[in-house]
């Protein structure tokens, strides 16, 4: 990418924002004693800014590991031609008004309880960067690994930014 086509930081940001507007899952990455361990998450229909957060079990695996270790990653894709991942630290609230706040019916079949359940609780990722990749399309993404494979540097067939979001 050339020098004057370079994003701002504010651009980055909002794209990044643009990307996982309608993504509803994420794959939440957390750090257990056998390594990383990644699993599918419902995201929370809120704007990014700069949070993610999600509904989950006290008594989930992935409770002890964010206790015990904060860092995690966050992914996302929609549709395969465009990807989204986002560093960060997890802490477990219990904040009965954000629940409420986030909670909705498909929540109710999902979790087999209601918001206000004692054992349901909130997990709030702070992002600390994001990266993101935008290959346009199924076609040229294919196109792009087959290039690379052969050793074809040539074709600039998509963007990869990275944000730093602790500015």
């Amino acid at each position: 990418m050339a020098k004057d086509q370079e994003l701002t930081h504010e651009e980055k940001l909002e794209k990044v924002k643009a990307m996982m507007k309608d993504i509803k899952i994420g794959s939440l990455t957390t750090i257990a004693e056998r390594g990383l361990v990644s699993r599918p998450m419902a995201m929370q229909e809120t704007e990014f800014d700069g949070d993610l957060w999600f509904l989950t079990f006290r008594d989930t695996p992935k409770i002890k590991e964010i206790t015990a270790d904060p860092r995690v990653n966050v992914s996302f894709s929609d549709d395969d031609e465009n990807y989204v991942s986002i560093s960060g630290r997890a802490e477990v609230l219990e904040d009965p008004e954000k629940k409420k706040d986030l909670w909705n019916k498909a929540f109710e079949t999902i979790f087999n309880t209601e918001y206000d359940d004692p054992n349901l609780v909130l997990i709030k990722v702070h992002a600390h960067g994001a990266e993101y990749w935008e290959s346009g399309s199924k076609v040229k993404a294919a196109y792009q690994f087959v290039a690379n494979l052969v050793g074809d540097k040539e074709h600039d067939l998509g963007k990869n930014e990275s944000v730093n979001l602790d500015q």
